[in-house]
């Protein structure tokens, strides 16, 4: 699966995982008052790190009270949490800097493979914004 221009697919351990799920121990239970487990919206296993978006819907208080349980679950775990909100979904400087931490948490060096990298970004940025119902960049 490619995902962008971002080098991603380099990662190890089979690079990104969409929709994952963690189940967690008894110390992460605990941890999130109660979660059992945690899917992912992208997870990257050699790095340790979920990508988590959070869009509209997230900045309710329900919603900031049950992420950050989760997020204190994964934590547990030994498991970084990245969280990608609405704005940093049109910067593709951000989203960069994203790929660039999961590589240097990977142990693996970040750096271009294509040319033309940026309009390969912004063509996946666009697609992805589409799947989740935003306006291209």
């Amino acid at each position: 699966m490619r995902f962008g221009g971002f080098g991603c697919c380099s990662l190890p351990m089979g690079g990104l995982l969409l929709n994952y799920r963690i189940d967690f121990d008894t110390l992460a239970v605990n941890m999130s008052s109660g979660i059992p487990y945690a899917i992912c919206d992208l997870y990257c296993p050699a790095a340790g790190v979920d990508n988590e978006y959070n869009g509209i819907g997230h900045e309710l208080q329900n919603a900031r009270i049950h992420d950050g349980n989760r997020n204190n679950g994964l934590k547990a775990m030994g498991i970084h949490v990245l969280v990608i909100n609405r704005d940093q979904m049109k910067d593709l400087v951000a989203l960069e800097a994203f790929a660039q931490t999961m590589h240097r948490l990977a142990g693996v060096r970040f750096r271009y493979r294509i040319k033309g990298y940026r309009k390969r970004q912004a063509a996946w940025l666009n697609a992805l914004r589409a799947g989740i119902g935003l306006a291209p960049v």
